[in-house]
């Protein structure tokens, strides 16, 4: 079963929000 498009796209943009958060400190 693939998983919603939503929650894929939800897991995306939170790894990028941490590697974002990462950069600044």
């Amino acid at each position: 079963l693939k998983p919603p498009q939503s929650t894929l796209l939800y897991v995306l943009s939170l790894g990028d929000v941490l590697e974002v958060a990462r950069r600044r400190s």
